[in-house]
């Protein structure tokens, strides 16, 4: 198969990283769930809401808003189409299914998230089925 996606990763300062195809597209996916909205200049829409709801997990109508602020962000990368998503409660936080379907890729994949208020580190994917 051709290389359809192609782009750069630097998590450590002189580590870049050439990605592709499914890994560049998860990468660009982590990057916003990983950002708090509002946290990105000149772009406030820009990242989850998640981070804010961490410590607030039990009020009613917050999986909701978490289960649209995915939809919203999975459909604003033309590469995704969400089959499905799924937030439950998790010890100290919660955890997000994705179902997503690589479009011109052609690979549905599974994705979990575990957003945790214990530690300071950003969610990353459990598995990838």
């Amino acid at each position: 198969m051709a290389i359809i996606f192609k782009g750069f990763s630097s998590p450590i300062v002189g580590k870049t990283q050439v990605l592709y195809d499914v890994d560049l597209v998860k990468q660009d996916l982590l990057n916003h769930f990983n950002t708090r909205k509002g946290e990105r200049v000149m772009d406030v829409d820009y990242g989850f809401i998640g981070w804010d709801l961490l410590f607030e997990l039990d009020r009613p109508g917050n999986a909701q808003l978490l289960e649209a602020d995915c939809r919203n962000i999975v459909s604003q990368d033309p590469r995704l189409y969400l089959i499905s998503v799924t937030v439950s409660s998790v010890e100290y936080g919660y955890r997000i299914d994705l179902v997503l379907n690589y479009v011109q890729l052609e690979t549905v994949e599974e994705l979990s998230l575990v957003f945790d208020n214990r530690s300071q580190q950003r969610m990353a994917f459990v598995n990838a089925a």
